[in-house]
Order: C-alpha cells, then structure tokens, then sequence
C-alpha cells in the first residue's frame, strides 16, 4: 500500500515545513546571497495552492519526491545532479502554480 505525505498543523505547517527544507539547501549552497534572499522573501515564497484548504494528498507526494531526489543528490555530493532535481521541482512548482 503506498504511504500518502500528511502535514500535522495544516496548510501553515506545510509552508513552513516547505520554507525550512528550501532553506537548509540554500544554507547547504555556501553562497550567502541564496540564503539572504530566501530570509528576505520568507516564508512567502512558498506557493500555496490549497488556498485556504487542506493540501491535497496527490500534491504532498509529488512535492515530497521531488525534494527528496534533491536531498539525495546532495547526500551523494552530486552538484549537478542536485541542481537538475532542483530545477525540476522549481519547474514542477511553476506548472502546478499555474494550473
């Protein structure tokens, strides 16, 4: 049976759970300017596409693999490989954004 992504404390504690993993890459960067921007923007600059609701299951599973492939590739010392997984998520979030 396939284990579905739950966030206790809703939709706030999905941003904010989403926020501290966008941030601890930054960190994990070594460049500063990513995580200064990131502290400047906050925690806004997460999307929200659940809009006031749960967060759909099906989402939390897509958003959770794709971090996890960039956690991986950052495990492995894989540079290039964590900037694609990166990328993708980043591209992946823009599609889902704008539906």
């Amino acid at each position: 049976m396939r284990r579905t992504a739950t966030v206790r404390g809703g939709p706030s504690a999905a941003v904010e759970a989403d926020f501290a993993f966008h941030r601890a890459v930054a960190a994990a960067t070594g460049n500063r300017f990513y995580l200064d921007l990131l502290d400047t923007l906050g925690a806004g600059a997460i999307t929200r596409p659940f809009a006031g609701g749960e967060p759909d299951p099906g989402h939390l599973d897509q958003v959770h693999g794709e971090h996890r492939r960039v956690r991986d590739a950052i495990a492995a010392g894989d540079a290039m490989g964590a900037a694609a997984a990166m990328r993708t998520h980043l591209d992946a979030s823009m599609a889902r954004l704008n539906g």
